[in-house]
């Protein structure tokens, strides 16, 4: 009887301990992200930046906690729209939001009824040759994402206006109320680098010449 009693003892305290190991997990996916977007976006500033400086530690520092949240699990759904308004990000009424690559959600607004393709990115800093660029992303109201599309930091896409799938918003482009932009279904960066191949291909002939 004395083994049995103590049997059960050490199964309800290993039951104890394994609940709130769970319950303590749970709770840090929910809440540290939100310590990161909340408390540490506070201290971001939108501009260009030295990198390895202080923003860039920060964003990092914001990257590693919110990469803890469980917003893979909402996207698609009307919670995940509820979750990134807890992060510090505006987003209308009625917006759908397909995706989990976020950037810092204090500086992305979508508008109302806005819907933002699966597997789309909205970056809010790059890096490049040196420099971090950190600014705000804004997507309108009834505007319309495509899935995989690109939008860089400070791109906008006005009320109404259209990225379509695998289209690329470059940094500090505004896409228009009411009009679309589309390559095919192919990225914008492919024609870029076709256009440069072909300039290039122009100059050696004319060089030869």
């Amino acid at each position: 009887t004395a083994r049995s009693s103590g049997g059960t003892e050490v199964t309800l305290v290993r039951t104890r301990i394994i609940t709130l190991a769970v319950l303590v997990s749970v709770l840090a996916r929910f809440f540290l992200p939100f310590l990161g977007s909340r408390v540490l976006g506070r201290l971001v500033r939108p501009g260009h930046h030295a990198l390895w400086g202080r923003q860039y530690f920060l964003l990092w520092c914001i990257d590693g906690l919110t990469r803890l949240s469980p917003l893979n699990l909402l996207t698609g759904t009307p919670m995940a729209a509820v979750y990134l308004r807890l992060l510090g990000a505006r987003i209308g009424p009625d917006a759908h939001v397909g995706t989990a690559a976020i950037g810092l959600p204090s500086l992305v607004t979508i508008g109302s009824r806005a819907s933002i393709g699966y597997n789309s990115s909205v970056q809010t800093a790059q890096v490049e040759e040196g420099w971090v660029t950190i600014a705000p992303v804004h997507i309108g109201d009834d505007a319309y994402v495509g899935a995989n599309a690109l939008r860089q930091p400070g791109a906008r896409v006005e009320d109404g206006a259209r990225l379509a799938e695998q289209s690329l918003a470059s940094r500090n482009q505004s896409i228009p109320a009411g009009e679309q932009r589309i390559q095919f279904g192919h990225p914008l960066a492919d024609f870029e680098i076709t256009q440069r191949k072909l300039s290039r291909i122009a100059s050696e002939i004319y060089a030869s010449d």
